[in-house]
């Protein structure tokens, strides 16, 4: 191997070595450098490793890479390179990832991949290995981060690569990372014809219906997944713990060693999955209950481990006792774990007893570990010169990292900045719609409104701050109402739900300030004052300025206005960051120039909804989020800019049938008229007039040092005085999504140019399955991977 110059040259010699050498038995290295998985969605065909190990009768037989099967992948970089594109330094004097183009290249390629594993199949870690030349390094990949060894030169002495793919291939499949408690759906079996034959129709919407049959995607694999908390560690450290109640249990403490009762429910292709190699790793499927036939929501993530961060469960209890309203309505929860449930003296991780001895090569050594961002998009030194094993952690209690527990900085007072995880599935009720799905402006303002509500009650009743409202986590709700309208059709009420409260936080009891060493939220969407400073307290104010982005985003990629590039925009209002001196990213600079000026501009000009409620909703919450930050961030505002011209649109209404939305606001418009009744009057009223461009606001005497957006109530009633107008609105006046028919506008003009020019096809012209230049391609995909936001 060392006398080969390039890596095309080193695959065939490496698996006629390791087949006739038999290490791996039971399984096959099958080399796939020119076709990628034409089932892989995320990369499109182009995320294609050198060499793949296969269990033997999986191994793909067309050269095409099979993620879903795949045990190991192995990149190679041939010795000509290998030094040059070699992504990490040994030496402990020097920064552990080196810096320039292509060892940045590589780290992404290693990245690219293993978010490709991770995503095909049901895993709690994966291995990989990277050959330079007559070198190798070994990886280990799991929520928090990775391990990656030492240079190995398995040409001197190739005991420890032997020892490895041996010891790998002798491992059971658990101990390889694949999940006991995810059960692969042959197809056919009852199981599959089960969820072939669908649920019962009636109790569904037709949307809800049509996405649990989009999830039966026969290139994608199906899983029976079980639901049930962890109870053996409890039962160790707690076995006399009495019976209580979880609406008892202060928020954060785990309930009683108790038996817990074991769902399954039926899964396919996910309906959300969050990108990314480490992180919470969400996953958001359409499950079916076997039992029942009955369609849920099943959500399944890798949750943060620290003190005072609780389960979502037990945040969505704690609500429903506090009468919460608009949140979702919890079924079933619980960590995940490989041990509960087995039969007594089973084992899930047996070990072999013909390990041979190997001068001392063994499987700990020098180990180092590192880690990548949030969204997995970067790699990060954290550990130098461990000697931890690379056995896995202990596998009784629920599934958890393992980098975490054996990372440490470049020096010994470096902070170490991973965060442990836990595996953890919950199951709601609701099935609901993205915030994207609204059918008109008035539809966008409802639904917000619905989510500040459920924000209003959840910290007003029950103590609890979001902290990461985001378009995301806000929902369109949808629910047959068992009755029949005029036309004989079923009636369907829509309203909303505030989702995912995972990194919720219990203000009565847990004031004591940050709880993770970075920034809680979703970045286009956080507040001014959090992006310029990432250990500020999160507070109510942070989250109400969020719904306000979230209308923005919303309003400028679907309703018309006079911007003349939403890309543009867009990306600097939304996207853009810097680095501080210290190297945190920093941002929300445009937004801050936003609420200094008043208004949103584009260009020379301010930019302008048709919707004139939008218009003003959007204006009025930037004048408030200018107030709060000259009373509470007057350094945040930069100097007034000069005066933008306004241009006048036309608002015209318009009205059609009565939809879903406005039913299900006929219906909750009273509860929320007396939720505001009810409420102290330390907010404003809004006499809404469409005949006029400003709305008349009047001050309540109580508001002297309260501005509107540090208190939930004044953007309630501005929401629900403009929802309540019945004048103004434009009926049906949602676009299809701007930027995404900006982006095609470029693509079709470049596409027009390559022609014309006959010059090579890009990479986002290719087809899957096509051969491409490899490492152009893996290039591009790595250039892909480390590009996005910071957090």
């Amino acid at each position: 191997m060392e006398t080969i110059q390039t890596e095309r040259g080193m695959y065939t010699p490496w698996i006629q070595v390791v087949h006739e050498s038999n290490f791996c038995s039971g399984y096959k290295f099958v080399a796939t450098p020119h076709k990628g998985d034409p089932q892989d969605y995320r990369g499109r065909g182009r995320q294609v490793p050198d060499v793949g190990l296969y269990p033997e009768l999986q191994a793909p037989q067309d050269g095409a890479t099979r993620w879903s099967n795949m045990r190991v992948f192995v990149e190679f970089k041939g010795m000509k390179v290998a030094r040059q594109v070699d992504g990490f330094c040994d030496d402990p004097t020097e920064a552990f990832e080196r810096l320039g183009e292509k060892p940045t290249q590589t780290r992404g390629q290693a990245i690219g991949y293993s978010e490709a594993m991770l995503a095909h199949q049901q895993r709690t870690h994966i291995f990989s290995l990277q050959v330079l030349g007559r070198y190798a390094r070994f990886f280990r990949w799991d929520k928090a981060g990775a391990f990656v060894s030492d240079l190995v030169d398995y040409v001197e002495d190739p005991t420890l690569l032997v020892q490895f793919l041996w010891r790998f291939c002798k491992l059971s499949d658990e101990q390889q990372g694949i999940d006991p408690t995810a059960e692969k759906i042959d197809k056919p079996s009852a199981l599959y014809d089960l969820m072939k034959a669908g649920p019962d129709p009636n109790a569904l919407t037709p949307k809800q219906l049509q996405y649990w049959q989009d999830s039966l995607r026969e290139d994608w694999p199906w899983w029976k997944l079980k639901v049930s908390d962890c109870n053996c560690v409890r039962h160790v450290l707690a076995p006399q713990t009495a019976p209580q109640s979880p609406e008892s249990l202060p928020l954060g403490e785990s309930r009683p060693a108790e038996k817990q009762l074991v769902r399954y429910f039926l899964v396919a292709k996910p309906h959300f999955r969050a990108l990314g190699v480490t992180g919470r790793g969400t996953r958001g499927y359409i499950a079916m209950d076997p039992e029942t036939r009955r369609l849920f929501y099943l959500k399944d993530c890798w949750r943060v481990s620290l003190p005072g961060i609780q389960k979502e469960g037990d945040v969505l209890r704690a609500l429903r006792v506090a009468q919460v309203e608009y949140v979702p309505t919890l079924v079933c929860d619980g960590d995940v774990c490989s041990r509960c449930g087995l039969n007594s003296g089973e084992s899930t991780h047996p070990v072999p007893d013909d390990v041979p001895a190997a001068s001392g090569a063994g499987m700990t050594g020098p180990w180092l570990g590192t880690q990548s961002s949030s969204e997995g998009n970067a790699v990060q030194t954290a550990l130098r010169g461990s000697n931890a094993p690379l056995s896995p952690a202990a596998l009784d209690g629920p599934q958890s990292t393992l980098t975490d527990k054996h990372a440490r900085g470049d020096s010994a007072d470096e902070m170490n900045t991973m965060k442990p995880h836990i595996h953890y599935r919950m199951v709601v009720s609701e099935i609901g719609q993205p915030l994207d799905d609204f059918e008109e402006s008035r539809q966008l303002i409802a639904t917000i409104m619905y989510a500040v509500v459920a924000h209003y009650m959840a910290y007003e009743r029950a103590g609890i701050l979001h902290r990461d409202v985001s378009r995301g986590n806000i929902l369109i709700y949808s629910h047959p109402t068992g009755r029949l309208q005029a036309d004989g059709s079923p009636e369907i009420v829509t309203t909303a739900i505030l989702n995912d409260w995972d990194l919720s936080k219990d203000v009565r009891t847990n004031r004591e300030g940050a709880r993770q060493p970075n920034r809680t939220g979703t970045w286009q969407f956080m507040s001014a004052a959090l992006l310029r400073n990432p250990k500020k307290v999160h507070q109510v104010a942070d989250d109400l300025e969020s719904f306000v982005h979230v209308l923005i985003y919303e309003s400028l990629r679907y309703l018309r206005h006079n911007c003349d590039s939403v890309k543009l925009v867009m990306r600097q209002y939304f996207d853009s960051y810097d680095y501080a001196p210290n190297g945190e990213a920093s941002g929300g600079s445009e937004k801050l120039g936003a609420f200094h000026a008043g208004y949103l501009s584009t260009g020379a000009k301010v930019l302008r909804f048709d919707s004139l409620h939008v218009r003003r909703i959007i204006r009025r919450s930037l004048q408030w989020l200018k107030r709060y930050y000259v009373k509470i961030y007057p350094h945040l505002l930069e100097p007034e800019s000069a005066p933008v011209r306004e241009e006048a649109v036309a608002s015209v209404s318009t009205k059609t049938a009565t939809p879903s939305y406005l039913l299900g606001f006929a219906q909750e418009r009273d509860s929320i008229a007396s939720l505001l009744t009810s409420t102290p009057k330390t907010s404003v009223a809004h006499e809404i007039d469409v005949d006029s461009e400003e709305d008349e606001e009047k001050t309540f005497a109580d508001l002297e040092d309260v501005t509107p957006i540090e208190t939930h109530t004044p953007m309630i009633e501005l929401l629900y005085d403009h929802l309540n107008t019945e004048t103004g609105w434009l009926s049906g006046d949602k676009l299809q999504d701007q930027l995404k028919a900006e982006a095609l506008e470029v693509s079709r003009s470049t596409a027009s140019r390559s022609q014309s020019s006959a010059s090579k096809r890009s990479a986002s012209q290719s087809q899957p399955g096509e051969p491409e230049d490899p490492e152009r391609r893996k290039c591009k995909m790595a250039k892909t991977s480390l590009g996005r936001s910071p957090t």
